[in-house]
């Protein structure tokens, strides 16, 4: 299990010039620019493949996972620069095809390889929910009803949870992978898709986040858990610059005030400011209650 709960990758593609100007230290994980050197937890060239990066940055947080920790890995850009490529890729794996697939196929994989190798000792269910964020509301992809938008609620714990989404038990990565190419179909910007491709949204985030359950006997102890791994594509960050569409460019800087926060243990014990928008709202179930976060820039 990792000693650090938050890791940073940066993914660089270079246009045409910039090979002379920019460049990237893969086994030392910094990018050079003509006046700095920046350092990150990983440095990924563009000649790195997805299989690579996923080994690189991700393999390791599936066994997390099955101790009973919750993790969460987000891709943050601008639009156009990867983020969803790294994410889903442009097929979602298994009998479509490793080659140009993402983090989340990846992880599937290994995520059922595990349950398979487990199941014989422990009582193992998993299921999945995936839902956007867009215009200030959560929309669950999992069913057609668009009545059925899911709501910021509260537990018995007092702690924030997204309520009314929809959860899909799934035996099989076929199974998720068909919850997914449901999901692509019912989303928003993408009524007209039927697959993973390059018109990627710019304007909604989009959360995939896959529940495992188990209960198993160790000794005399009987243990219960439960541990989430979490998927957000979020959207592009060059809107920054602008209020239009629902005030994305708030949304994600609150995100990131959320971050540097939990990133510094003397914010950490003072004030963490989920509250300052919708996004970080959704999101604090997952930023609040994880071991582990990757994060792509």
């Amino acid at each position: 299990m990792s000693q650090r709960n938050v890791e940073v990758a940066v993914r660089v593609g270079l246009s045409s010039g910039q090979e002379d100007v920019i460049h990237v230290i893969p086994e030392r994980g910094i990018v050079t620019l003509p006046d700095t050197n920046v350092e990150f937890d990983f440095a990924i060239s563009q000649d790195q493949d997805q299989e690579l990066v996923y080994n690189i940055t991700t393999a390791n947080l599936i066994e997390n996972l099955f101790q009973g920790f919750n993790t969460t890995v987000t891709a943050y850009g601008p639009t156009n620069t990867g983020k969803t490529f790294t994410i889903f890729g442009y097929s979602l794996g298994n009998d479509r095809g490793w080659s140009h697939t993402g983090l989340v196929a990846f992880s599937l994989r290994d995520i059922y390889d595990r349950f398979e190798k487990l199941l014989p000792k422990r009582n193992i269910s998993l299921c999945v929910s995936y839902y956007e964020i867009n215009n200030d509301e959560i929309h669950d992809l999992l069913t057609p009803d668009p009545s059925c938008n899911a709501f910021l609620d509260t537990d018995e714990t007092g702690s924030v949870i997204v309520s009314g989404l929809t959860e899909i038990d799934c035996i099989s990565m076929d199974q998720v992978l068909c919850c997914l190419d449901r999901g692509l179909k019912l989303r928003s910007q993408f009524q007209s898709m039927t697959s993973f491709g390059s018109n990627l949204t710019k304007h909604s985030h989009m959360v995939l986040t896959i529940v495992v359950k188990q209960r198993w006997i160790e000794g005399d102890a009987y243990i219960e858990s439960t541990s989430r791994m979490s998927f957000v594509d979020l959207a592009g960050s060059e809107r920054f610059g602008s209020n239009v569409d629902g005030g994305y460019n708030s949304g994600l800087l609150a995100l990131n005030n959320v971050i540097t926060a939990l990133g510094d243990p003397r914010r950490k014990a003072h004030h963490v400011p989920y509250w300052d928008s919708r996004l970080t709202s959704v999101l604090k179930v997952l930023l609040s209650i994880i071991l582990h976060r990757l994060t792509f820039y």
